[in-house]
């Protein structure tokens, strides 16, 4: 059998730095390499490991896919490791990659996996969920900004009783753009651009919506997830990808964490401050859950969480209420997921005008 060794793996865009280290009877043997992250780079890579080797790197999309090829090509053991919290890292004097790459063989080779942040390296199937999450949020985000852009038109034109909800609508955009026919030519241009730019978008992100829900309606998990007033499919693509079915996470507090649901804490002397959320976590995740807790609260059947909004608002004010109840819708979701079951107030006949109304297939029953 061959000695167990111990490698480290800073991954950047392009390239990466290798340090391994090997037991001898003369002390530790370094080995040092660096090269591209490309598929001849990460050919030889995959020749210089064994498969009794032990093998670091930070969690993040490159990472991942160079982990998921050591284990499916040589049968290493990969640990991804969440990079925020490697402190030895990252309050290190001195950061460089090859100096990462050193540090991150030094701590597999000091500690178990059970002591260190191991993040779960996700499937290709997930990867794919998470694709598609991330491009409708970045297709919605633009076309907000495309928006907001062509709203700056309508003011430059003198035209201020026009809104930017008003301009969410096709329809509404198309009755609104004889306004500027009397304005200097070039506003009425570039109100043209900016409308194709928008129906483009729009255009792509009902492509990707569409796929989003088809790829829902073969998940078991999301019809406990939109059984939750709020939660649609958005939200619940946003958890199946993020979250997997939830067998990671011991508990609900551990999933707040991941999303970056938690305070800051200050210590000082005897003293100790909760401060607003860390924000250090799931981006994906947190934007959805802020936006389904607002279409909760504004719900008829929000709930004992509509109540504790209502409550928190009159002491907090209604930005930490909100951040309040995302954290709390996202725990529930996450405990749904795990106990297959349907949210407890759920209705059978609500239910399913939600799964019409999104044109998706329901899937189960409320009883």
């Amino acid at each position: 059998m061959e000695d167990v060794r111990y490698v480290g793996i800073d991954v950047g865009k392009s390239t990466m730095e290798v340090r391994i280290l090997q037991e001898t009877d003369e002390g530790i043997k370094t080995v040092k390499w660096n090269g591209r992250t490309d598929a001849a780079g990460r050919m030889r890579l995959m020749k210089m490991l064994r498969k009794n080797d032990t093998v670091a790197l930070e969690a993040g999309e490159p990472a991942f896919t160079i982990a998921r090829e050591m284990i499916e090509t040589v049968g290493a053991r990969v640990l991804a490791l969440n990079p925020g919290r490697l402190a030895i890292i990252y309050r290190s004097t001195r950061k460089t990659d090859s100096e990462d790459a050193l540090k991150l063989a030094r701590l597999v080779m000091r500690f178990t996996e059970e002591e260190l942040p191991v993040v779960k390296i996700p499937s290709g199937e997930e990867l794919a969920d998470r694709a598609i999450v991330s491009e409708q949020g970045f297709l919605k985000s633009t076309r907000t900004r495309l928006i907001c852009r062509l709203h700056s038109v309508y003011l430059r034109a003198g035209i201020t009783d026009l809104t930017k909800k008003d301009l969410k609508s096709s329809v509404h955009r198309n009755e609104s753009i004889h306004l500027l026919s009397s304005k200097p030519p070039h506003l009425l241009q570039e109100a043209r651009r900016l409308e194709m730019l928008i129906l483009d978008i729009e255009s792509e992100l009902e492509t990707v919506e569409e796929e989003m829900k088809a790829r829902l309606e073969k998940n078991e998990n999301a019809l406990y997830l939109m059984s939750v007033p709020g939660t649609g499919p958005a939200t619940a693509m946003a958890i199946v990808a993020h979250l997997g079915d939830g067998s990671r996470f011991e508990n609900a507090s551990q999933v707040s964490n991941y999303v970056g649901f938690v305070p800051r804490i200050d210590f000082s002397g005897q003293s100790q401050r909760f401060g607003h959320i860390t924000k250090h976590g799931c981006v994906a995740i947190r934007r959805v859950a802020v936006q389904a807790a607002w279409a909760l609260v504004r719900s008829k059947s929000g709930g004992m969480l509509k109540k504790k909004y209502e409550e928190l608002r009159e002491r907090r004010g209604k930005r930490i209420a909100i951040v309040a109840i995302a954290k709390r819708l996202v725990e529930l979701l996450w405990t749904l997921m795990r106990k297959k079951e349907l949210y407890k107030f759920a209705n059978e006949e609500e239910l399913k005008f939600k799964f019409r109304f999104y044109k998706m297939s329901f899937k189960g029953s409320a009883a």
